[in-house]
């Protein structure tokens, strides 16, 4: 591996827990189709985000930069957009977002900061340096938030928590405000209590953060086809995989 100190993010982490070997072609630059889901995921957070700055969006706007396979902050997108036979049209999700924005911008207050950008420099007793990054999409009321889109259930994801609480510098009240996808937009709110814990920031760093950073910077990716997405239909590195 190269001697540049490494940067990694909780989603690298995560992608290399589920397979390292996605993670691998992700870090050689591979470029890949994206799904309508993760676009749509992009826009609304974009659009959030202005919303709550006080600034003005136009969700059609940050909407077309995909349906062209233009969007220059894509750097590991091949253009190519598919839609699965769950997926919502665009019409449809453009105005379904806004409705589910203004759900949020209806809440009591404005949160302090949005789209905070942090950066963390870690250094275990034998010499792994590295750098763990990472964009809290919100600070409310002290709190930092993560919006999510979700489909019928959202399962917390308390290890994505620990991470920006890490990021954070310690024990942190942490909330996923989820918008669920039904007809009408229903917002929910889950504290992740785990969070408040600096054991189980400890153990996040030591047991899963430090091991993975320390498997990548030794080349170790091997594939794990016991992943739920390990298919042509759902991995994007499917055929290279194959391929060799």
């Amino acid at each position: 591996m190269s001697d540049v100190l490494m940067n990694i993010s909780y989603s690298q982490i995560s992608q290399y827990l589920s397979c390292p070997s996605r993670e691998m072609y992700y870090l050689r630059g591979i470029k890949t189709p994206k799904t309508a889901a993760l676009v749509y995921g992009s826009v609304f957070h974009k659009a959030l985000a202005l919303a709550l700055k006080s600034k003005p969006y136009n969700i059609g706007d940050l909407m077309q930069p995909y349906l062209t396979g233009n969007a220059p902050d894509e750097k590991d997108w091949n253009g190519i957009l598919t839609f699965g036979d769950n997926d919502w049209p665009v019409e449809v999700m453009t105005s379904w977002m806004e409705d589910a924005i203004k759900l949020v911008l209806d809440m009591p207050s404005r949160p302090q900061s949005t789209e905070l950008m942090l950066s963390r420099g870690i250094k275990t007793p034998d010499g792994l340096t590295f750098n763990l990054r990472g964009v809290i999409d919100a600070l409310w009321n002290g709190v930092l938030i993560d919006f999510k889109l979700a489909g019928r259930f959202y399962k917390v994801d308390t290890f994505q928590a620990a991470c920006y609480a890490i990021l954070n510098g310690g024990p942190s009240r942490f909330k996923f405000y989820v918008v669920f996808k039904e007809k009408t937009p229903r917002l929910e709110v889950q504290l992740v209590k785990e969070v408040l814990d600096q054991s189980y920031l400890d153990w996040a760093l030591d047991r899963v953060i430090i091991p993975v950073v320390r498997s990548i910077q030794n080349g170790i990716f091997p594939a794990n086809p016991l992943y739920q997405f390990c298919s042509k239909n759902w991995c994007p590195y499917w055929t290279s995989c194959r391929e060799g």
